[in-house]
């Protein structure tokens, strides 16, 4: 049985387009949290036109940012030119560096230190080899605990 939440959660998902088969795993991420009421931010699907970098600011004002890692998403984090996963690392380093850490939650496709960027390598997270509905309830109640937690 779900915990319920008072308010609806939001969730700002930051990941790498690897391939259309990992985008694709994480849009189940997301239509399962959306099924249970998360109000999640996804660019995948915003709008032709959307502004990336305002659109990116969203994890600042967040309840949950999802780090979805794999090796070419910290790969990406740590190289210093203007792709998204290096912008949005950027921001969610500085809520780590805050008091805003707590909201900041590691999902590795593959092993963790091959996949999470270093600080957030340090937080507990989930890792996924094979994405089920088992997997799937179990980030759901997660992401529920951390926001209640968060909150209370």
């Amino acid at each position: 049985e779900y915990l319920t939440m008072d308010k609806r959660c939001t969730v700002f998902v930051s990941y790498s387009e690897d391939s259309p088969e990992h985008i694709a795993k994480i849009q189940a991420i997301v239509e399962r949290l959306r099924q249970e009421h998360f109000e999640v931010f996804f660019y995948e699907d915003e709008p032709f036109g959307t502004d990336m970098i305002r659109f990116m600011r969203n994890a600042e004002i967040c309840d949950i940012t999802l780090i979805i890692g794999t090796p070419e998403y910290k790969k990406k984090a740590y190289e210093m030119d203007e792709s998204g996963v290096s912008f949005e690392d950027r921001i969610i380093s500085g809520d780590f560096m805050s008091k805003n850490r707590n909201k900041i939650v590691p999902i590795a496709f593959g092993e963790f230190k091959e996949c999470i960027p270093s600080p957030f390598d340090k937080l507990k997270g989930m890792r996924i080899q094979s994405l089920d509905s088992h997997v799937l309830d179990t980030l759901v109640c997660g992401l529920i605990h951390r926001y209640k937690t968060n909150n209370s």
